[in-house]
């Protein structure tokens, strides 16, 4: 493969695609072709992680990251049993602080995300896009429904192509680069069609779990006692998002759109003030005191439960199962091809014991609404 970075072997994938879109609609066909040309653009400028090493103009902190994605993806591969294949072994340096800017979309009074369609993933409840002016024009057909555009570090074709290394998926420290590799490759393994939230939670609990098993493999105690801590923190941070969304529902089960707008905005102040004053205790958590004192809107935090809503769950069964990962990846294998009620009295029966999610295990302060 040159520096292209595209197999030839998966191009001719891309007509059945276009091909599906164009039957369903004009507007569908601009939307995925604004997709597939974005992506292709990518791949395009991809160089092989291995050229990348050894140019010797690489600068050193890339080149830690990189290394520590080559021992990911080895390791995700030999003692996770996720599927790997070519993945990750291709390196896009990005101008932009994010690969694509997804759309996300609520009513004013309900905590539900609105859903689109797609012939591989099933219904979820976002649009991306490579452009954030395309996100933002798609957002004003939406003027009555509350609105978020959020830029993500990293998307998964779900195997259909072999994804890239990133520039905007590097984290603070190689640790965090590898998570964000196993939360990837997670997705590429199993993705639950027209399950979102549990697809998240599958793909967080594998990030969480594996970068814990990866350092100690790996023998990185003092990076994974620091990342442990910045996860104290993100779980914290979904905590109180979550007090929130709790004490909007019975506000919004008896509010029209208006008066739900009206209504909520002493909880969003509250929320504010109170991750405020927590950020002041627990300095970690100023990155989201910093972004999150406005806007608030159903859209945005919506985003946060999506990712999180089942990791307890998931690590009850891990638990259950020793911790065995070809053990736990076959499981949820099986799990995602259940009737979603049959899927939801599972997640529920495990759930019921799980104090929290697993992020919490390890948490040092909390947040109160």
């Amino acid at each position: 493969m040159n520096g292209s970075g595209l197999g030839t072997r998966r191009l001719w994938r891309l007509p059945w695609l276009i091909l599906t879109v164009i039957l369903a609609g004009c507007e569908s066909f601009a939307y995925y072709w604004q997709a597939a040309s974005g992506h292709l653009s990518l791949m395009r400028q991809a160089r092989p992680v291995r050229e990348v090493l050894a140019d010797e103009h690489t600068p050193e902190a890339i080149r830690r990251h990189l290394l520590a994605v080559q021992s990911a993806r080895t390791f995700a591969r030999d003692r996770m049993s996720l599927r790997v294949d070519d993945s990750y072994t291709t390196w896009v340096a990005l101008d932009r602080p994010a690969v694509v800017w997804n759309l996300f979309v609520s009513p004013p009074n309900r905590l539900q995300l609105r859903t689109w369609c797609f012939p591989v993933a099933g219904c979820v409840g976002y649009r991306g896009y490579f452009d954030r002016m395309d996100a933002e024009m798609a957002a004003r057909r939406f003027a009555e429904d509350d609105v978020w555009i959020g830029g993500a570090s990293a998307y998964s074709t779900l195997g259909w192509f072999d994804d890239p290394v990133l520039s905007t998926m590097l984290g603070p420290a190689p640790l965090d680069t590898a998570a964000l590799i196993f939360h990837e490759l997670a997705h590429k393994t199993v993705w639950v069609k027209g399950d979102i939230t549990l697809s998240e939670s599958w793909a967080t609990f594998v990030e969480q779990s594996g970068a814990r098993a990866f350092a100690q493999d790996q023998g990185w105690l003092p990076e994974l006692m620091a990342y442990q801590r910045r996860q104290a923190a993100r779980a914290a941070f979904a905590n109180l998002v979550g007090q929130l969304i709790e004490a909007l529902e019975p506000l919004y089960a008896a509010s029209t759109p208006e008066q739900a707008r009206e209504r909520r905005e002493p909880l969003f102040r509250r929320f504010a003030q109170s991750l405020g004053d927590c950020a002041d205790r627990h300095p970690a958590l100023k990155p989201w005191a910093r972004s999150w004192q406005t806007p608030l809107n159903n859209a945005r935090l919506l985003t946060v439960r999506s990712y999180t809503r089942w990791v307890g769950a998931l690590e009850v069964q891990f638990g259950r199962l020793h911790r065995n990962w070809p053990a736990m990846v076959a499981w949820f294998g099986e799990l995602a091809t259940r009737p979603e009620a049959q899927r939801q009295a599972t997640l529920q029966e495990l759930d019921a014991h799980a104090s929290s999610s697993v992020l919490t295990n390890t948490l040092e302060f909390r947040c109160q609404l």
